[in-house]
């Protein structure tokens, strides 16, 4: 991020409602579908080694949601990845907020 710029997504302190990555010596798991292109589970294995670089915990890579952790990082492709389409459908993921993000494209 460029100098003098904010972010309301970066703060250096936890608020109600924030997402805790790692908390208290455990880190969220990181789930992605074995269906999804592989630069996507190539790209999640190194974020999983990147929290563990920066926190000193390992988040567990899954496939499934059963047996994950409460809070959990989804990483997938729209159209590719049943664990993405399921949150699409279940409505836990807004599909409008996402294409309302400057600079985001598509081939739709």
């Amino acid at each position: 991020m460029a100098s003098g710029q904010t972010s309301s997504w970066l703060r250096d302190g936890y608020r109600q409602g924030d997402f805790k990555l790692v908390y208290g010596g455990q880190a969220a798991n990181v789930l992605v579908s074995v269906e999804d292109f592989k630069v996507v589970q190539i790209a999640s294995a190194d974020f999983v080694r990147d929290v563990e670089r920066v926190t000193g915990e390992k988040p567990l890579l899954a496939a499934k949601r059963q047996g994950a952790s409460k809070h959990a990082v989804v990483i997938g492709t729209l159209g590719r990845s049943p664990l993405i389409d399921e949150l699409v459908r279940a409505g836990k993921l807004d599909l409008a907020s996402i294409w309302s993000i400057p600079g985001w494209w598509s081939t739709r």
